[in-house]
C-alpha cells in the first residue's frame, strides 16, 4: 500500500509542477508582451506577442496547405467537368451529322440488311453453323 501512495504522490507532484509551469509561462509572457521581443529571438510570435508552440505552427501550416490544395482540386475538377461536357456535346453533334449524311446517301446499315435477309429466307428446322 505504501508503494501505491508513493506512486500517486509522485505523479501528483509532477502534475502540479506542470500546472505551475504553465501558469508562470502564461503570466510571464503576458507581462513581457508589453515590451518588445529581442531582435535575436528565433521564436515566432502571434499578434498578442506570445510565443507559439512549434506543433501549433505546423498544424496551422498544414491546415492552410490542405485548404489551398482542396481549393485547387475543386477548381480543377470543375474545369475538367466543363471540358468533359463540351467534349460530349461535340461528339453528339458529330454523330448526328454523320448519321444525317449516311441517311442522305441512302446506305443501309448491316443490321438492316441482316433483318431483311432473315425475313426473306424461310426458316427450316435445321440449325446452321453447327459442328459435324
Amino acid at each position: 500500500m505504501s508503494k501505491l501512495h508513493k506512486v500517486l504522490f509522485g505523479s501528483t507532484l509532477i502534475a502540479l509542477a506542470g500546472f505551475a509551469y504553465a501558469q508562470t509561462s502564461a503570466t510571464g509572457t503576458s507581462a513581457s508582451s508589453s515590451t518588445a521581443a529581442p531582435a535575436g529571438s528565433s521564436s515566432a510570435t502571434t499578434t498578442g506577442g506570445t510565443a507559439k508552440d512549434p506543433f501549433v505552427e505546423r498544424r496551422e501550416e498544414k491546415a492552410k496547405a490542405r485548404s489551398e490544395y482542396r481549393a485547387k482540386k475543386k477548381a480543377a475538377s470543375a474545369d475538367q467537368k466543363e471540358a468533359k461536357k463540351e467534349a460530349r456535346k461535340e461528339y453528339r453533334q458529330s454523330k448526328k451529322e454523320a448519321n444525317a449524311e449516311l441517311k442522305a446517301s441512302g446506305v443501309r446499315s448491316d443490321q438492316e440488311k441482316n433483318i431483311d435477309l432473315k425475313s426473306a429466307t424461310p426458316s427450316s428446322g435445321a440449325t446452321s453453323g453447327g459442328s459435324k
